[in-house]
């Protein structure tokens, strides 16, 4: 009976300097994860808002109409507002600019201004997102580009509003000159990226 208890004994010594070594000798395995998220902005479709709206005719996608341009009894500009809303996100410091090809609504086609009657109509195009806003002055002086735009210091989610004025008589003949029958027209583009 001796013998038992010495084994048994035994066994549980070297079970225990087994474990014991086994500590000693294993060295952690270290596995180390990197990925990086790339600087991304996004613009949803644009949403325009006709409940608040004045002059609107119809909306088709990105298109608005407006019902009335000239007043059909002093022929000059009728006052016309609207609201378009564009989700965005961007994760990074980044910049928000409006622009419009064209600096006002201009009388589509070519045909010669006569002296007394406009061809352009002026408008303001007001945007706020993140904390900031800003006003891009279409006001009709000469047919080309113009922008405005302004910096976001932080990464920014939510809604892009523009809110869209035409003062009523506001043409680049002079207030209240009487518009040149015709299509009117202009593109208004947003664009979010780096500063």
């Amino acid at each position: 009976m001796t013998k038992t208890v010495f084994r048994t004994v035994f066994s549980g010594l070297v079970l225990i300097a087994m474990v014991g070594s086994s500590r000693a000798q294993v060295t952690p395995a270290v596995v180390r994860a990197i990925g990086s998220a790339d600087e991304l902005c996004t613009l949803a479709a644009p949403q325009v808002n006709v409940g608040g709206a004045n002059n609107i005719g119809s909306v088709a996608g990105s298109t608005v109409n407006i019902a009335d341009l000239s007043d059909d009894q002093t022929l000059s500009t009728r006052a016309t507002d609207f609201d378009v809303r564009f989700a965005a996100m961007c994760n990074f410091d980044h910049r928000i600019a409006i622009s419009s090809d064209r600096g006002g609504l201009w009388l589509q086609g070519g045909t010669t201004r006569p002296a007394g009657f406009a061809d352009a109509v002026p408008y303001q195009a007001a945007f706020t997102w993140a904390d900031g806003n800003q006003t891009l002055q279409a006001n009709a002086a000469s047919e080309s580009e113009i922008d405005a735009a302004f910096d976001v210091n932080r990464p920014a989610f939510g809604d892009i509003v523009i809110h869209v004025h035409v003062d009523q008589g506001a043409t680049n003949a002079g207030s209240g000159a009487p518009l040149v029958a015709g299509t009117y027209e202009d593109i208004l583009r947003v664009t979010l990226g780096a500063q």
